[in-house]
């Protein structure tokens, strides 16, 4: 019998408000972090939240979000068959559609560009944090008690509510001993023996149940930032603002050790960006250079554009140059395999492109695995597929 209309018309609404309920909990949960990075021009895999709303750039035009199209195919997941009459199967026909056509422009671009992008990145590539290291020496178990993890673990490294609002709040480089006072800073220096941190090898992405790529448990970088502005107010206070700096750039090189984009930005954009601004407080040029204003945006662009130059349905010839030519290769390729993973649901054919990234040597095997076996993501939750994104995140690369 057929369903009346107002039936579809408020199982569509219901889906379009599940994808919106998750997304705004998502934004809510990580709006600190919105604070700390620069705006992105486009939304990413793993959406970062901005402080505001992107502005679009002059003759740039305002990318077409799939997330009211892709939220219609919630009716299929969440209320199963039996509710996909000819309007709602109308609708979700409409939906793949428009995501068949993302992935066919988007493989377009790819091959397009992909040469530029090799050109435009060969001064970042050439930088030290992105030249690959042994990865002998993993500092997962001795991170795992120590890290706040986005699930709600809390860790030994967890600092009380007052003093995270004090280092949010404006001012903070001013404060005096009594903001790190009892303290302990010695595991800062203790990190130095580490080249890098799975995040597979131990902890809760590990020992949790499969989830989505979105979903996996990351460590609180945010938390771990606000440990770095206390270690280098302390060596600014002491006078060893050379080694205060020494660790808190290899904190940072260990956040983006584990092949998420997420970790690469606060890399950048967060922790670099506090060492520049420190050291031009004191008036001095840091030791060890970290990424200039301009670097950080150039490396924010070259990460997202990289993950898209691997997105299902670009050619393997055009992938195989991108992976030579991204200066972040882990995070580029765990992402977009993550992606490739989760299509799997409304595009079965991504499956082989899942495969081929992960035959690829992604830089942690084991991440690789645990987004091979991981649920494919629900439909409605691809709202951060934008048309356009590579092209626009090509332009901030310049």
């Amino acid at each position: 019998m057929r369903r009346p209309w107002w039936v579809v018309v408020l199982a569509v609404l219901v889906g379009a408000f599940t994808a919106w309920r998750g997304a705004r909990a998502t934004a809510s949960a990580e709006s600190t972090l919105g604070e700390l990075l620069a705006e992105p021009p486009t939304t990413a895999p793993r959406a970062l939240p901005a402080k505001n709303t992107p502005q679009v750039r002059p003759g740039v035009a305002t990318p077409t979000t799939l997330a009211p199209l892709l939220a219609a195919l919630a009716v299929e997941a969440d209320a199963g068959p039996a509710l996909l009459d000819a309007g709602a199967q109308q609708v979700t026909s409409v939906a793949l559609q428009h995501l068949d056509e993302f992935l066919t422009q988007n493989a377009a671009e790819a091959a397009r560009v992909v040469d530029q992008y090799c050109d435009d990145t060969k001064t970042l590539r050439a930088r030290d944090e992105f030249k690959p290291n042994a990865r002998q020496h993993d500092a997962a178990v001795f991170m795992e008690g120590r890290a706040d993890w986005e699930n709600g673990r809390v860790g030994l490294l967890h600092l009380p509510d007052p003093l995270v609002a004090r280092l949010k709040a404006p001012g903070w480089q001013s404060a005096g001993s009594e903001l790190y006072a009892g303290l302990d800073f010695g595991w800062m220096k203790q990190l130095l023996e580490f080249d890098h941190w799975s995040l597979s090898a131990q902890g809760p992405l590990r020992d949790g149940r499969p989830s989505t790529f979105v979903d996996a448990p990351l460590p609180s970088y945010v938390m771990l930032l606000h440990w770095a502005r206390l270690r280098l107010l302390k060596g600014t206070h002491e006078g060893e603002l050379e080694q205060a700096t020494i660790e808190v750039l290899h904190l940072a090189d260990l956040c983006a050790s584990g092949g998420t984009l997420l970790g690469e930005m606060m890399r950048a954009s967060s922790f670099h960006g506090l060492v520049r601004e420190t050291w031009a407080q004191a008036g001095r040029a840091p030791p060890l250079a970290p990424f200039s204003d301009a670097e950080r945006g150039r490396v924010r662009a070259a990460a997202f554009a990289g993950t898209y130059l691997l997105y299902p349905g670009v050619p393997n010839e055009v992938r195989t140059k991108a992976l030579g030519c991204i200066p972040m290769r882990c995070a580029a390729l765990q992402e977009a395999l993550g992606v490739a993973a989760s299509l799997r649901a409304v595009r079965p054919s991504t499956e082989a492109d899942a495969n081929w990234l992960r035959e690829q040597q992604p830089c942690d095997a084991a991440s690789a695995d645990l987004l091979l076996r991981a649920p494919p993501l629900e439909a409605s939750r691809l709202a951060d597929l934008k048309d356009g994104a590579l092209a626009e995140w090509m332009k901030a690369l310049k």
